[in-house]
């Protein structure tokens, strides 16, 4: 209750005030007097995602002059949208967490189920940040029943099909050294590039399923990666099953591209044939969550 008061007056605020400076310090204050007055307990029993601290980074960036600075309006949408989503959530009793604790986040999805993490998102193929890298978890009468990772990618210029096969050729090595993808659509690299967040290891246990609540979890790991990393598309692979099952639409993933990349036969593990790269850019995660939210 004291954390759902605390995100409405915030986005109160957020719409009459202005100063950057301002709300920013507001923020840190808010979280200082958190600390003093609570022991926390690890990172993934907490019940509610901290839409503050994603708040501090959105205007922290700003403040700093970072590229892709959101405006307050847009802060505002994706707070708001967040909120809606969140208590839709809470309507069938389930919880969400924010973690930056990676080995624990593969730890707990190996306890209800999913055997194994993909190279791109396990902890033990990467170094990651604060910055580069989150895990949303969902909990049911308090056990962690799903999970996504979201990752930080800057390609320098780098074309992204190139990044994608640089990367798989590391993360699924073959004896004889070949690629294991082999093509990738020209509509990849036309399409995405620069700054981007991806989105993998989606698990969600058959309990979740029957809840039917895919497309709330996964609206508000997308409009939380909005708040943390200032990056220019957001993106998935999906495989086709999933593809017509509606997931790209639920994760709020707006634009498809069929066959973004072809695996090379013998397939690695976990993988299919070929999957598509289904994506949006910033200007439509602003505007979905827009709508979203309900705002004129």
């Amino acid at each position: 209750m004291r954390n759902a008061l605390f995100v409405r007056s915030f986005m109160l605020l957020l719409s009459v005030c202005m100063d950057a400076r301002l709300v920013t310090n507001m923020v840190i204050v808010n979280n200082k007097n958190d600390q003093k007055g609570h022991n926390e307990s690890p990172v993934w029993s907490h019940s509610i995602l901290r839409v503050s601290d994603s708040m501090r980074c959105c205007i922290r960036a700003s403040i700093d002059g970072e590229a892709e600075n959101l405006m307050t309006e847009h802060v505002f949408s994706l707070v708001s949208a967040i909120n809606a989503r969140m208590d839709r959530l809470r309507s069938r009793g389930c919880e969400l967490a924010v973690t930056h604790d990676f080995e624990d986040a593969a730890r707990r999805l190996e306890a209800v189920g999913k055997p194994y993490l993909t190279p791109s998102l396990s902890f033990a193929w990467n170094d990651f940040t604060r910055d580069s890298c989150f895990w949303v978890s969902l909990a049911l009468e308090g056990d962690v029943m799903g999970a996504a990772g979201v990752k930080r990618e800057v390609l320098n210029g780098e074309p992204i099909s190139s990044y994608w096969r640089r990367s798989l050729k590391r993360q699924y090595p073959r004896d004889d050294g070949a690629d294991v993808i082999s093509s990738v659509s020209p509509l990849v690299d036309l399409s995405l590039g620069g700054e981007l967040a991806y989105f993998g290891d989606l698990y969600f246990h058959p309990k979740l399923r029957e809840l039917r609540v895919l497309e709330d979890f996964g609206r508000v790991v997308l409009y939380h990666a909005a708040l943390s990393f200032r990056v220019q598309t957001f993106y998935a692979f999906l495989k086709d099953r999933d593809l017509r099952r509606g997931f790209g639409f639920q994760l709020g993933l707006m634009s498809c591209i069929p066959q973004a990349q072809v695996w090379s036969q013998p397939f690695p593990e976990g993988r299919g044939s070929h999957e598509a790269c289904c994506f949006s850019r910033r200007d439509q995660v602003l505007e979905l969550a827009r709508l979203d939210a309900g705002i004129a």
